[in-house]
């Protein structure tokens, strides 16, 4: 398809309606949600919060809005119903699981949010959080329990996985189960060959497809003929901290009665948290920025069983194996038994343990009513969602806002007290954390929070809403990182993040930016000025080999930069997402009426131009024309759009509004 003669909005929001917008797996909240693709991914359908939003703020445009008000609610909906207190949950999916190996105790398993692996008789289940990408990884391994008990007047800790000897895995219906069971015996004496039996201790794991909750059970039958005392069952972790992909912890953490307990771990040393009935207990990294950081979560069964959590940290600060110790205390004779519930996620502010402790116990128990599997990670694009839900504010504020009365009345009531609830949670567990260090933060979120304030700001001229988009961006201007242009003039990028991923990617430069500029408009300000323009300065156009489907030549627009040891990297905009922000950044100085941001354009617009028919030319040729609207492919070689790109590229090209 050739270039478009105009730039509407409404053919690409059709095609998002028509053929992205599907109904939901069992959802109470919502009918209907964006699916990430047309067609499922190797088998999967995942709904993403964040892309909803993104999708929601091409939709809130009023003459889309018009044309598509039940799409709107849909989508409204579902991101609201993702959003617990100041938590953002990250996707829910279609239901799915299948047996991949399964064979002499080994087992490789699919489902729709997870790999799962096992090797029963070594004791051991891993569980990872699946992406279609280099995400993926290998967040938890299940083992390394032992038995504690008493036997006359001796004490003995028994490795539970020395003694394994029966192994089996059981499909089910929608999941499957997995069972090992060991001999438990000790030696009589030190230097005796002599064991002595005591019971058998049997681990059961079991997994389904409609829930990211993992059942882990341990019955221990003793023998008949013995009596036992004090008796400890233990879930352990263990292998925690591998670092592949980034898959590390470095600190254990629990809810009490008298308050959250904290333990973080030390150059080889142990942890030893005594922490009587604790009702949730969890593993978290620390060494990371908060939304990407990973956790393993827990909720015994019977928390009032819960003694301690027993652990052991490598020589780099991290921890190596974590165990819970649920006792029966006294006499004990026949079957006893101890439960735990555990999930994964991939992002989250686990600083905060009493409201994971709360969270989490909640969505269990949703979970086993019927909600759909979610990933209980912090969304992405924690912020997109703040952005989308001011977008609908703002145009509902609209002199001829796309829907009225009673219907617009109870819309604009619960976007306002979501928008107050996140607002103030990123202000928590993002803004105030990173006054003193910015390690913790995502650059384009703090952009997307700021890009938010603007729209609120344009409806009314709030001082305390303008002072808290002013710290936004002074956060931002903390991510800029100046170097040196291949004409030996000064450039900058905004990177990442300040510690972790410190380079400046497209999708995080062109947001910063996007958020500086309409800043400055609405806050009549010259102060990022000098900022904006270092940042245009860095853009480039560039030939570069990447690999998709094979090596592939390709001239695209980068973000040029000079790192601190003198190496040049090129930043590439491959995908049209990134292109599209591009354009959103491009639209958004040429519509300013900023004298001071006018200034800084004319300056660079020259160039900037040539580099943006170059973009809309990629963007043409990625243009499929179907007669329920206008789709987007993810790039120039790819065969289908995406719930990011089609949304982010069509704000690109529609222009500011």
């Amino acid at each position: 398809m050739g270039k478009l003669v105009t730039i509407d909005a409404l053919p690409f929001a059709d095609f998002i309606v028509s053929r992205l917008l599907k109904t939901l797996p069992s959802f109470p909240h919502s009918n209907r949600a964006v699916a990430e693709t047309a067609v499922p991914i190797e088998g999967d359908d995942w709904y993403w919060a964040d892309d909803n939003a993104k999708v929601l703020e091409l939709l809130s445009l009023p003459a889309v809005w018009r044309a598509h008000p039940e799409a709107v609610t849909d989508v409204v909906r579902f991101v609201c119903a993702m959003c617990d207190g100041p938590l953002i949950f990250r996707r829910i999916a279609a239901p799915r699981f299948s047996i991949e190996e399964n064979e002499g105790g080994r087992g490789r398993f699919l489902h729709s949010l997870m790999n799962i692996s096992c090797d029963l008789e070594h004791g051991e289940v891993a569980l990872g959080m699946r992406f279609h990408d280099g995400r993926t990884a290998k967040n938890a391994t299940f083992g390394g329990n032992y038995i504690r008990f008493r036997h006359g007047l001796v004490t003995h800790t028994v490795d539970a996985e020395d003694g394994i000897y029966r192994t089996a895995i059981e499909p089910l219906e929608n999941g499957v189960r997995l069972i090992w069971t060991s001999r438990i015996e000790y030696k009589k004496g030190v230097f005796s060959k002599q064991k002595i039996y005591v019971g058998d201790l049997t681990y059961t794991c079991t997994i389904v497809s409609d829930s990211m909750f993992v059942s882990f059970r341990a019955d221990f039958d003793i023998s008949p003929d013995v009596e036992l005392s004090d008796v400890v069952l233990t879930f352990g972790c263990d292998r925690l901290s591998h670092n592949d992909n980034n898959i590390r912890y470095e600190m254990v953490s629990a809810a009490t009665e008298g308050g959250p307990v904290r333990q973080a771990a030390t150059r080889g040393g142990g942890i030893n948290a005594p922490l009587k009935g604790s009702p949730y207990w969890s593993i978290s990294q620390t060494s990371h920025m908060s939304g990407f950081a990973v956790a393993i979560h827990s909720l015994p069964v019977e928390p009032a069983r819960v003694t301690g959590l027993k652990g052991q940290c490598n020589i780099m600060s991290r921890l190596h194996w974590v165990a819970s110790e649920h006792e029966f205390a006294g006499p004990q004779t026949g079957r006893i038994s101890a439960a735990e519930r555990k999930i994964i996620t991939a992002g989250g502010f686990y600083a905060d343990t009493n409201l994971y402790a709360d969270s989490i116990a909640r969505q269990c128990q949703l979970s086993d009513a019927g909600a759909p599997p979610t990933d209980f990670s912090v969304s992405y694009d924690y912020g997109a969602e703040i952005n989308a839900m001011a977008r609908c504010l703002r145009t509902l504020a609209d002199p001829d806002p796309p829907i009225v009365g009673d219907e617009a009345d109870a819309l604009r009531e619960q976007l306002t007290s979501k928008l107050d609830t996140l607002i103030a949670s990123y202000d928590r567990y993002f803004v105030k954390p990173a006054r003193d260090d910015t390690s913790a933060v995502f650059s384009r979120s703090l952009a997307f929070v700021a890009l938010a304030h603007v729209e609120l700001l344009k409806m009314n001229n709030d001082g305390a809403r303008a002072e808290a988009l002013r710290e936004l961006c002074t956060l931002i201007a903390r991510f800029e990182r100046p170097n040196t242009g291949v004409d030996g003039k000064p450039q900058s990028g905004f990177v990442m993040g300040s510690s972790n991923d410190a380079l400046p990617y497209v999708d995080c430069h062109a947001p910063c930016m996007l958020a500086l500029v309409r800043a400055s408009t609405v806050l009549e300000t010259d102060e990022w000025l000098e900022a904006i323009d270092r940042g245009l300065a860095a853009f480039c156009l560039d030939t570069q080999k990447f690999f998709f489907l094979g090596d592939q030549k390709i001239d695209v627009v980068c973000v040029d930069f000079q790192d601190g040891w003198g190496r040049r990297h090129r930043l590439e905009t491959f995908w049209n997402f990134k292109s599209g922000l591009c354009l959103q950044l491009f639209g958004a100085l040429r519509a300013s009426p900023h004298a001071g941001i006018q200034r800084v354009w004319e300056k660079n617009r020259l160039r900037i131009e040539l580099l943006e028919v170059f973009m809309r030319a990629r963007i043409d040729k990625s243009l499929r024309q179907h007669d329920d609207g206008v789709e987007i492919l993810t790039s120039v070689l790819s065969a289908e759009t995406n719930s990011e790109t089609q949304p982010w590229v069509a704000l690109g090209l529609v222009g500011e509004s």
